[in-house]
């Protein structure tokens, strides 16, 4: 069955520990008529903002989406002698800035699963010359972050079949937690997410993990990859409080949101072994 934006619960009960990182890509939805680039593809609001941080290498999962398909078999495999090249520009006073160095090309990707759920893997470097310097790493006057026009191209024989945009915003891994980080990164939806910008578990500060906005999710959807603190990353799933105004949160295992409420608003976050 193709991949929806979900991942099965199965398999999610078994990824723990340092394996989640690992096996949680960051997943885009491409459309090869529109140009537009989706976060699911039940949901076609295109991205408005992607964001990443400075000095990662982020695991990249894209599907190719059309008009003309829906539902089940809206996944397209691209046809033989396809290539895919992803290409970032830095933008300055909201233009991208061709003529000037590249900060990002990925240009090597692997086809998974070309029967039943057509996807391009790759790992993209936030870790180069290009970012590096447009940031002002080491100068003493770092920026919070920079604005990245990522251009994705695919061609079938050399022609091009098609391209898409996104902006990318790539955080400077030295401003994190401060300047304007959380206020742009602090929003939890409803599927799987890597809360890079959440620092701690508690205290109710946008960094923390009971300090993010839950009346808008739904409770057993939501998804959190969280890596506070010395050891591995940890996985939250939102959930339904089963006894509400009762139940006993260690801050911990079972966290209660700043905006908790048994009536009206009853979810916590809870950690999945």
């Amino acid at each position: 069955m193709p991949f929806g934006g979900q991942i099965p619960a199965l398999f999610l009960e078994s990824a723990s520990g340092s394996s989640v990182l690992e096996v949680f890509a960051r997943n885009l939805f491409a459309n090869l008529d529109t140009g537009e680039v989706y976060l699911r593809s039940g949901d076609r609001s295109p991205i408005l903002l992607w964001p990443a941080k400075r000095g990662d290498q982020i695991p990249v999962q894209i599907r190719f989406v059309n008009e003309e398909l829906d539902g089940a078999d809206e996944l397209i495999a691209l046809p033989e002698g396809w290539a895919i090249a992803v290409e970032g520009h830095l933008v300055v006073g909201g233009v991208a800035q061709y003529g000037g160095p590249v900060m990002i090309r990925q240009t090597v990707w692997a086809q998974e699963d070309a029967e039943t759920d057509p996807h391009y893997d790759a790992v993209i470097d936030f870790e180069t010359v290009g970012i590096n310097a447009a940031i002002g790493k080491g100068t003493g006057a770092e920026l919070p972050y920079i604005d990245i026009e990522l251009d994705i191209e695919v061609t079938v024989g050399g022609q091009k079949l098609s391209s898409m945009n996104l902006k990318c915003r790539v955080y400077n891994d030295h401003a994190r937690g401060e300047s304007e980080t959380p206020a742009q990164l602090g929003y939890v939806g409803n599927g799987l997410q890597h809360g890079f910008w959440i620092i701690g578990l508690t205290g109710g500060e946008s960094t923390d993990l009971d300090g993010q906005p839950t009346a808008h999710l739904d409770y057993g959807k939501p998804l959190l990859i969280v890596d506070a603190g010395e050891g591995p990353p940890s996985l939250y799933k939102y959930i339904e409080d089963p006894d509400p105004g009762v139940t006993v949160c260690d801050g911990v295992n079972l966290i209660k949101p700043a905006d908790y409420d048994a009536e009206t608003n009853r979810g916590l976050w809870a950690l999945r072994e």
